[in-house]
């Protein structure tokens, strides 16, 4: 008699449990099958490491940056942030990977104790698209990156680097520090160069301007287009028509290239640019969607016909012409 009662309580729970499972499924089933882009998802979702983080290019060592992107780009596609837990968990909440400044060894911190500016900026803005803002990890990089940065705009040892700057305007602006934000952001339009677009950095081993980069340099200053003093905004604006002159300029026909190949990566942040700016994104967005693979994932030239990791982690919301605002909008 009680063997039989354990064994109907055991089949019970098990029953329960894989129904739960079949829901859970169902759940993010859902979700990824409304998209057309269904496959493109599956793809993006299959990089990841036990759930928690894409590999960067040395196999088993995650890249923090593609991971918080991937996940920024699937967020953006549906998928819910059940489905992104371990992920979110692993880099977005956990102290012992993102570092602090007396335990350097994470994901935002240096070995000599130094802050990541740009990925303390990427950070914020994914804790922000995540809703996980409450937690102390957050609160202390807030005031890292408050702390890093002069009343002017300027970060300390970004040494004129694009990205750093448009994540700090970024995470800025997402976490409610519009003032710094604008600041941020003014000192990033002086980092043009001559020809309107934007390079990596203004040191000598980056001579011209890049797809990417002024591409990321837009994102921020549409994010930061109404903020600041009319002066601010009238730099801003000015670098704004500028850079998307650039763009317009250095496009080959539907796509970008870069060091005589296609810049897939280049396309896919332009589409993201374009779409914030209320600009078609429709032949770019049409080459790219030409680039899934067989696989789902987005081909460049040296990975078809398989697709490529980093692209799609770039690329997903372009594929849509969607772009990281979005996803701030409630």
């Amino acid at each position: 008699m009680i063997a039989r009662l354990k064994t109907r309580i055991t089949l019970s729970a098990a029953i329960a449990l894989l129904s739960a499972l079949i829901l859970s499924i169902s759940t993010v089933a859902t979700a990824n099958d409304a998209s057309p882009f269904a496959s493109t998802i599956k793809f993006l979702q299959g990089k990841f490491v036990g759930g928690q983080f894409v590999e960067g290019y040395t196999p088993g060592k995650p890249d923090w940056g593609f991971t918080v992107e991937s996940m920024l780009q699937l967020k953006g596609s549906g998928v819910a942030n059940t489905a992104q837990a371990k992920a979110i968990a692993y880099n977005l909440t956990s102290a012992a990977n993102l570092g602090t400044p007396t335990h350097a060894v994470g994901f935002l911190y240096a070995p000599d104790h130094a802050l990541l500016s740009g990925r303390a900026g990427e950070f914020l803005f994914a804790a922000k698209v995540f809703g996980v803002t409450s937690t102390p990890i957050y609160k202390s990089v807030l005031t890292a990156v408050q702390s890093q940065v002069s009343a002017a705009g300027v970060i300390g040892k970004a040494n004129t680097n694009t990205f750093t700057y448009a994540w700090v305007t970024l995470g800025l602006t997402a976490s409610g520090n519009t003032k710094l934000a604008a600041a941020v952001a003014g000192q990033l339009a002086a980092l043009a160069r001559p020809d309107g677009g934007f390079g990596t950095d203004l040191t000598g081993d980056t001579t011209t301007s890049a797809t990417d980069a002024t591409s990321i340099a837009l994102l921020a200053f549409k994010v930061t287009s109404n903020l600041g003093s009319a002066s601010e905004k009238k730099a801003r604006s000015a670098a704004s028509t500028s850079a998307l002159a650039w763009l317009a300029t250095n496009a080959v026909g539907d796509h970008f290239e870069a060091w005589g190949d296609i810049d897939v990566n280049g396309t896919d942040y332009t589409v993201m640019a374009l779409s914030a700016w209320g600009k078609s994104t429709a032949k770019f967005s049409k080459y790219l969607v030409g680039r899934i693979g067989s696989d789902g994932g987005i081909t460049t030239p040296w990975s078809a016909p398989k697709g490529d990791t980093f692209a799609t982690a770039q690329g997903l919301l372009a594929l849509s012409g969607r772009s990281y605002l979005d996803l701030l909008k409630k």
